[in-house]
């Protein structure tokens, strides 16, 4: 799934209380702090899951699934830089 997915999805389930850009500005300041050490990762997604997730388990899905497939990313990015 892609970021701009997650954003959507934030944005109609929460429409009355945030503006699009402010539900996008959310989503990727938490993203940018998970790309940091893994205590910190854990914290920036547990702020962006509690901050998004008076709504339903959809977007919560979303969010866990975004995460899973970043951290195999970001681990396999690391695993092939400390090889070369």
């Amino acid at each position: 799934m892609r970021s701009d997915d997650i954003v959507n999805v934030m944005y109609r389930e929460n429409f009355p209380r945030f503006s699009q850009s402010a539900c996008a500005q959310r989503f990727f300041n938490s993203e940018k702090a998970m790309q940091g050490n893994k205590i910190r990762g854990q914290i920036a997604f547990a702020e962006l899951r509690s901050a998004t997730s008076s709504v339903g388990s959809r977007r919560k899905k979303l969010l866990d699934d975004h995460v899973k497939n970043t951290s195999r990313f970001l681990a396999k990015e690391a695993k092939s830089r400390k090889t070369t």
